[in-house]
């Protein structure tokens, strides 16, 4: 299955390394309009490792299913960027859009501190 097109106007190319380091300053994400702490972020230059699960529960029809995202290194050598935006190729072949969460921010939307 050939992935999803998507891009902003403004993503750049970086390695996969590069985007590694930016997913560890994170402590969350935001994909598919869920706020998710990573399950497993690990790097190690194998093309079958899976450097990033993400795991959330979603309910469906009165029913608690339990959803995970992995994503292998050799299916992202090089990621799409924008500023706080990842796209992600996920084991599925589909482009998932991250949104990157730093501690900072939770910490705001925590105590509500926007304003």
């Amino acid at each position: 299955m050939e992935p999803k097109e998507r891009s902003l106007p403004n993503m750049k190319s970086i390695p996969l390394y590069n985007a590694y380091s930016l997913l560890r300053e994170c402590r969350a994400v935001v994909i598919d309009g869920k706020c998710v702490e990573p399950y497993n972020i690990s790097y190690s230059e194998d093309p079958e490792n899976e450097f990033l699960i993400l795991q959330w529960e979603e309910e469906l029809d009165d029913e608690m299913l339990s959803v995970e995202v992995s994503f292998r290194e050799g299916d992202n050598q090089m990621v799409e960027v924008d500023k706080k935006v990842l796209l992600l190729v996920g084991q599925d072949g589909e482009t998932e859009e991250l949104i990157l969460l730093k501690e900072m921010f939770l910490e705001a939307q925590d105590t509500d501190d926007f304003n």
